[in-house]
């Protein structure tokens, strides 16, 4: 995670028992875990965007087919990508 421990994430799971959060800086985290991930399950969701300056993508979407749209969260940025 960033050195900018009071960054405030800007996706934060709603249920009590789910820690996910996502901040520009840091990506998709478990916040449950203290920055620990033992099995690493969040690191198919740490996509860099193609800026480095820009921190990581967001997941925009997720088709029928299982297809995600990752989305560049600096505004006035179109940058996607779709795998």
């Amino acid at each position: 995670m960033s050195s900018d421990k009071q960054q405030i994430p800007t996706f934060t799971c709603t249920q009590t028992t789910c820690g996910i959060q996502w901040r520009r800086n840091d990506g998709y985290f478990n916040a449950l875990l203290k920055g620990e991930d033992p099995d690493n399950s969040l690191a198919q969701f740490l996509k860099t965007a193609f800026i480095v300056e820009h921190g990581y993508f967001y997941l925009a979407s997720v088709d029928s087919t299982n297809k995600r749209t990752w989305q560049c969260s600096v505004k006035n940025c179109a940058t996607t990508e779709v795998e």
